[in-house]
């Protein structure tokens, strides 16, 4: 098992996202963990980094109709 800590911090009030991804090399496959810092969550409206974090996890999926 690998992983990774992914992390969009914003500079101007220094909330941050950071995505723990878990690699598995046998089955090939991608898991993740989502962490908000304190008074940022996932109901916060959508900002900048909120929004480019949703789209790093978007291209993590994979497509069943393929």
């Amino acid at each position: 098992m690998e992983s990774a800590i992914v992390t969009f911090k914003d500079k101007n009030n220094n909330n941050t996202i950071d995505i723990e991804l878990l690699y598995n090399k046998e089955t090939s496959t991608v898991d993740y963990d989502v962490k908000f810092s304190e008074n940022y969550s996932q109901n916060s409206e959508m900002d900048f980094i909120g929004f480019l974090a949703h789209m790093f996890l978007q291209t993590l999926q994979i497509e069943d109709n393929k």
